[in-house]
């Protein structure tokens, strides 16, 4: 064994025992400070998280993909077309949850029974426990 690999090995092992023994010291009262405070901030971040997806989800959020639309209402819509394969979502709104449910309108493309395409709405309502659908008038 060289000498060189003899002096690696023997720092390797002077490393591991120093971050032994720090782990075995004591914590300073300033480290008990900033743990605490790391603690509580993690503590705070949570519960902003978990505050923002109960918002997320009164307003229906969760029902809605990247763009806005919701795909449950979207499929429903798309279902009742004569061209089901020309469905070209535009815009959803939601409004407020009541009674478990937000009123939904959508606007559409679709080709009409002449081949024309043509932009029309569709309104209805997406259940907020399951994202269930169901279309009022198109």
């Amino acid at each position: 064994m060289s000498e060189k690999s003899r002096f690696t090995g023997t720092l390797v092992a002077v490393v591991i025992v120093l971050i032994g023994l720090k782990a075995l010291l004591p914590e300073s009262q300033a480290e008990k400070v900033a743990r605490a405070e790391r603690q509580a901030q993690i503590e705070s971040q949570s519960k902003q998280d978990a505050a923002q997806k109960d918002a997320d989800r009164a307003l229906g959020k969760h029902c809605q993909g990247v763009g806005g639309e919701s795909y449950s209402f979207s499929k429903v819509v798309q279902s009742r077309l004569r061209n089901p394969k020309s469905f070209e979502h535009v815009a959803t709104s939601f409004g407020p949850l009541d009674h478990g449910a937000h009123a939904v309108s959508m606007t559409y493309r679709a080709t009409n029974g002449f081949g024309a395409v043509d932009t029309a709405v569709a309104i209805g309502e997406v259940r907020n426990a399951d994202c269930a659908a169901k279309v009022v008038s198109m």
